[in-house]
């Protein structure tokens, strides 16, 4: 809606989210009690966590943001959002720890969560404001602070005291962001940069206890995050076509929860999983108009990313060096626009890497879940 000669426009919503899930399963594992009957492989059959829960979640949040066009080049928007989130966790038989397959229900089980329902119930408001100038018809410049809410929940695997089931808080932040955005007056170069700052409260991260079993999300403690992008584009021809973009973050605890740190969560300093200092990436395309045979396009990209750790506690042994990647692609599309034919090749120089890793203290063994090869693979579309 606008109001008052367009010098505020409103928009509003809302959104309503309903869902129902039921788990109902046992982990079977064996041990080597060889020599004998139960050696491996085979060994003695074991129930880990025997369970039977149900999930229900409910969300709805209502919005509202007005645009204030106080010149023709000064633009202020401030909103607001509520969300309320309900989420219950219902347990039924109680969840059991590990006993012997063939044993009576009674013999040799712990309950690690007893049977009924758990209930968390979070509401939030978070407002944003905006600041948008426009110093030229090339150049605009702006500036950003929000708030954001991200709700708790309950483990689906215990990792925490007998007979309770675990659950984390909710995660709140408060973000700044000021950037412009440059475009000449032909369109052939654009440049695009902002600096952002993060302020994360209960921070919500994914943490292994070192006598664990599986990784469980704890409340964390207090974060920041900052840095900065920059991308361009650069089109020297009609035909050809550069791009570029650069970013850098560091990320790291300020105040770690002692709780979460107990439980294989960070330290204070330590570096947020999957956060590389640097990265950047690179592109060329080119555009060949064959008149009636359609266009011709190639492309070929970089793209380079500083090393990570993947687990809150920047385990060494769960890390991944930088790394970079090469990608091809050559497209036809008929005159028409109508069909296109595409090949793509993936990781040319068939880099080595791991896109997530896990050592788990209890059982001493490692899990490495690799990135793919070089590949390659044909598409064909038609459009409608």
């Amino acid at each position: 809606a606008s109001l008052a000669d367009g010098f505020v426009d409103l928009v509003g919503g809302v959104y309503y989210f309903e869902e129902d899930n039921k788990t109902d399963f046992g982990d079977i594992f064996s041990l080597n009690l060889g020599p004998g009957p139960f050696a491996a492989p085979d060994g003695f059959p074991l129930v880990l966590a025997d369970r039977t829960i149900k999930n229900t979640a409910k969300a709805w949040a209502g919005y509202l943001q007005a645009d204030v066009n106080v010149t023709d080049q000064l633009t202020l928007t401030a909103g607001i959002r509520y969300t309320d989130d309900t989420k219950d966790y219902t347990v039924n038989p109680p969840v059991q720890t590990a006993f012997p397959i063939f044993a009576p229900p009674v013999v040799g089980r712990i309950t690690l969560i007893e049977e009924g329902t758990y209930t968390l119930d979070e509401d939030d408001w978070t407002p944003m404001f905006n600041l948008a100038f426009d110093w030229t018809d090339d150049l605009m410049v702006y500036a950003t602070y929000s708030e954001g809410f991200k709700s708790g929940g309950v483990q689906q695997r215990n990792a925490g005291p007998i007979g309770e089931a675990p659950t984390y808080a909710p995660e709140y932040v408060d973000s700044y962001e000021a950037g412009f955005k440059f475009s000449d007056a032909g369109g052939t170069f654009i440049l695009n940069g902002a600096a952002f700052f993060s302020d994360y409260t209960d921070i919500q991260l994914e943490t292994l206890a070192p006598e664990g079993i599986a990784p469980q999300l704890e409340n964390a403690g207090e974060a920041e995050i900052y840095g900065f992008e920059l991308e361009t584009r650069w089109a020297p021809t009609n035909s050809l076509f550069f791009e570029a973009a650069l970013g850098y973050m560091d990320a790291e605890i300020t105040e770690a929860d002692p709780d979460a740190a107990v439980a294989g969560g960070p330290e204070d300093g330590d570096t947020l999983a999957f956060t590389p200092e640097w990265n950047y990436a690179l592109s060329a395309i080119y555009i060949w108009d064959m008149q009636d045979w359609g266009t011709l396009t190639p492309r070929v990209d970089y793209n380079w990313r500083d090393d990570v750790f993947f687990t809150a506690d920047n385990d060494p042994g769960n890390s991944q060096d930088s790394f970079g990647i090469w990608n091809a692609s050559v497209q036809w599309t008929s005159p028409s626009d109508r069909y296109a034919v595409s090949a793509h090749w993936l990781n040319i120089a068939d880099e080595d890497y791991i896109l997530y890793s896990e050592i788990a203290g209890s059982s001493g063994t490692g899990n490495d879940i690799l990135g793919r090869p070089d590949e390659w693979y044909v598409t064909a579309e038609v459009r409608f």
